[in-house]
């Protein structure tokens, strides 16, 4: 099959290229690359002019490419799962490779749809507690957000739980409509205590604690900016060196600001140096950045589990398929830029609070955590640090490790390098020329690509510096793309 592939992508440049009239009309210089990289659509003659054009590759994403379809195939185009496939397709649905992607989802789907049909891909332990429901929930056949419907609870009404799915997110429920499981933010013991309330910024003297909010009525998501701000207790730093704000942030613990919304660290202002001198091209030149305002970012990628409860509120319009192997705790992926744009905005109206993805000085800054070298522990990506191709580690090319995985840095952050490229809110710049010194985002109203940072599962070490760039366009899904949250006026 792969010998296939290259006999099509031969044939098509073979064939583009004898035709004078059309070579002259499509050909791209070796010379200027960036020409065709930078186009949003390609001919079969210029994909294959590219593929045999001599470039520079650093792992899977070449940090200068954006010829998206090639890349994506050379990506998943040895795996097995029929998921990596189906992405394909909804990306490029015209794509160069559909026919053959059509082809190999019938192939893998096979196997795959034989053993479900032999046993539950997933198991329950037996339970039985009261709980009540937080909200309108929807009461599914099977533990997953794209499973039939068997009916709906109402927000505040009794739910009888008799188990829970091991490794997910999902509890198994009793109600008059029969049995099936609901998403597990989308309920609460109605014995047990509810989720950590945000501390209040000064220490208040104990009173009886109130009673929380319930969470707020199903609404549609609509993009807007909120008024609210962030207020945090770390003292400002001095800003004089890449200052680490550790001592006067609490030590391992987070917040929520409700049920469903993904765990914060706050983040105190100091000055660190955006970039390196020493990395890629992009990367330059090593700019001296102050962050001027506290902020919260999430202490790890947005999961699976947390993009399903924006799915069920029909505040989220993709709905994946699970792959293989992949549970609510993994970091959602194969998402787009105004995927990500979509959560915030949707999380920001459930929570009436600023909610948004961080520039990319903020990200730097919160990924560095004080530091100086090229990962948060040290310039050598060592041994167990991080999951990466080459990175000593149990690694698995179908799905990344489960969020927080491994250690977190001195601010609290886990899988800040690996896990999933993480969007941020700035548009892509070929440099840090004229990056704003303070912190905020670097925008322009024409942008069609953002900034990713941090490198993937599937890249190599020389990705994951806490300086490594790369861009994508914003409205395009790639399987290797997630986000973390920020939250706070910018």
């Amino acid at each position: 099959m792969i010998r296939l592939t290259g006999f099509i992508v031969a044939l098509t440049a073979v064939v583009s290229v004898s035709n004078s009239s059309i070579a002259a009309k499509e050909s791209v210089s070796f010379t200027e690359p960036a020409l065709l990289l930078s186009s949003s659509a390609a001919s079969p003659a210029q994909y294959a002019q590219l593929a045999m054009a001599p470039q520079r590759s650093r792992g899977i994403l070449p940090k200068k490419s954006g010829a998206h379809d090639l890349e994506f195939w050379n990506a998943i185009k040895d795996s097995k799962d029929a998921a990596d496939y189906e992405a394909y397709l909804e990306s490029f649905p015209e794509g160069s490779f559909a026919p053959l992607a059509r082809l190999r989802i019938r192939q893998y789907s096979k196997s795959e749809v034989k053993e479900e049909s032999n046993e539950p891909d997933f198991r329950v332990e037996d339970m039985e507690a009261p709980f009540i429901a937080l909200a309108n929930a929807n009461v599914r056949a099977l533990p997953r957000a794209d499973s039939d419907r068997v009916t709906q609870v109402a927000k505040g009404e009794s739910v009888e739980v008799t188990g829970r799915v091991v490794g997910a997110n999902w509890f198994r429920v009793q109600v008059d409509g029969g049995r099936g499981y609901v998403f597990g933010d989308l309920i609460r013991s109605a014995i047990a205590s509810t989720a950590p309330v945000r501390p209040a910024a000064t220490p208040a003297p104990a009173t009886t604690a109130a009673a929380p909010a319930p969470a707020p009525e199903k609404t549609a998501p609509e993009p807007q900016k909120a008024e609210t701000t962030l207020t945090v207790t770390a003292e400002k730093v001095p800003a004089e060196t890449n200052t680490a704000a550790v001592a006067a942030l609490p030590s391992g613990t987070g917040l929520k600001d409700c049920e469903f919304c993904p765990e914060l660290v706050e983040i105190a202002p100091g000055s660190f140096t955006l970039g390196s001198n020493s990395g890629n091209d992009n990367e330059r030149p090593a700019t001296k950045v102050t962050i001027q305002r506290p902020f919260a970012i999430g202490r790890h990628e947005v999961t699976v589990g947390e993009w399903a409860f924006c799915v069920e509120d029909g505040g989220c319009s993709y709905k994946p398929k699970k792959n293989a192997g992949q549970s609510d705790q993994d970091p959602m992926r194969n998402l787009s830029w105004l995927d990500a744009m979509e959560y915030v905005n949707w999380l920001s109206k459930k929570t009436d609070r600023p909610y948004r993805l961080p520039s990319e000085a903020e990200w730097e800054y919160a990924a560095r955590a004080g530091t100086t070298t090229r990962f948060w522990w040290g310039d050598n990506v060592g041994q167990g640090q991080v999951d990466c191709e080459d990175c000593g580690s149990d690694w698995e090319r179908r799905n990344p490790p489960k969020a927080a995985s491994f250690a977190a840095n001195p601010f609290g952050l886990h899988d800040t390098s690996g896990s999933v490229w993480e969007w941020t809110a700035d548009c892509w710049s070929k440099s840090h020329d004229g990056a704003p010194r303070d912190g905020s985002v670097r925008d322009s109203a024409d942008c069609r690509q953002r900034v990713l940072r941090g490198g993937s599962w599937r890249n190599e070490p020389e990705y994951l510096s806490s300086a490594s760039r790369f861009n994508y366009d914003a409205n395009v899904r790639y399987l290797v793309n997630g986000f973390r949250v920020a939250v706070g006026a910018q």
